[in-house]
């Protein structure tokens, strides 16, 4: 109803730019490597695009969400694995991160 709605303020937020999640990961994940923040960003930001915004593939499971949390996971594992240098190593993780997350075969 929409008494019930009235209570509560609306809040409206612009999405973060990439300078924004860069500024954000950088400082919160300093051992890793601004290069290596850079391409997991465009990682994460290319995914988005494809599946949210052009519908590419991941129809089953949708809507989905991808965003600072995501690479705040896959920051966390390339720190634990102690891999903060490695490109390769930390490609991989981008697989529990997000390719698992996909439910056909055909998504992943």
């Amino acid at each position: 109803p929409k008494s019930f709605l009235n209570r509560f303020t609306k809040v409206y937020v612009e999405a973060l730019t990439s300078d924004d999640l860069q500024a954000i990961v950088s400082s919160r994940f300093p051992s890793i490597p601004m290069s290596l923040v850079h391409s997991m960003i465009k990682f994460n930001s290319t995914v988005h695009q494809d599946v949210v915004e052009h519908r590419e593939f991941g129809d089953l499971g949708s809507p989905w969400e991808f965003n600072l949390r995501d690479v705040f996971r896959w920051c966390e594992l390339i720190v634990f694995a102690g891999c903060n240098e490695s490109l390769e190593l930390a490609g991989r993780f981008a697989c529990d991160i997000y390719l698992h997350r996909f439910r056909s075969i055909q998504d992943r």
